[in-house]
């Protein structure tokens, strides 16, 4: 039954990866204007580069969280599995929507820069978390799964439709 669950697990995971980056695609792409959609691609790039340059100065979070998740203690388990992940999750997610809400053109530029950012990290934090998962522990997966599950509750809870039509 374990083994189910961590399946399960990993293919949310991989599916979240994908609905983020698929999300910040067509942010990027819902503009008619063809230099505003280059400006956005060019939010997009810039927020994987700043990941990019942090990795090439050595600075690996991914690594420091699976390791403190995975050999840590209960604190750590808790602090950086779980608080952490789903504090930013949190607070992307509501600056994500409050920044659609505006249809202001920098906040949307914004915002396409930290999802590319964080949808980078996220999708380190998975590779490594992946490759030191066992079939039978869970622990290295806690952090993406956290972080998901706060943004998709926050969605959830928060995300009101402008009119009733769109409710059908």
């Amino acid at each position: 039954m374990g083994t189910f669950f961590i399946v399960l697990s990993h293919a949310v995971t991989v599916v979240g990866i994908l609905s983020l980056g698929y999300g910040a695609f067509v942010a990027m792409a819902a503009t008619k204007s063809v230099p505003e959609r280059i400006v956005r691609g060019l939010a997009l790039t810039a927020g994987v580069f700043a990941y990019l340059a942090a990795k090439a100065l050595g600075v690996s979070l991914p690594s420091l969280i699976v390791q403190s998740v995975e050999g840590g203690k209960w604190f750590s388990l808790i602090f950086l599995g779980a608080i952490i992940p789903s504090l930013a999750g949190f607070f992307l997610i509501r600056y994500m929507m409050a920044s659609m809400k505006k249809h202001d053109a920098i906040a949307i530029r914004v915002m396409l820069m930290i999802a590319a950012l964080v949808l980078v990290m996220f999708t380190d934090v998975y590779v490594v978390a992946a490759g030191q998962a066992k079939l039978e522990d869970m622990r290295p997966l806690l952090p993406n799964i956290t972080f998901l599950l706060t943004m998709m509750c926050y969605i959830v809870f928060e995300y009101r439709p402008r009119d009733e039509a769109q409710m059908e």
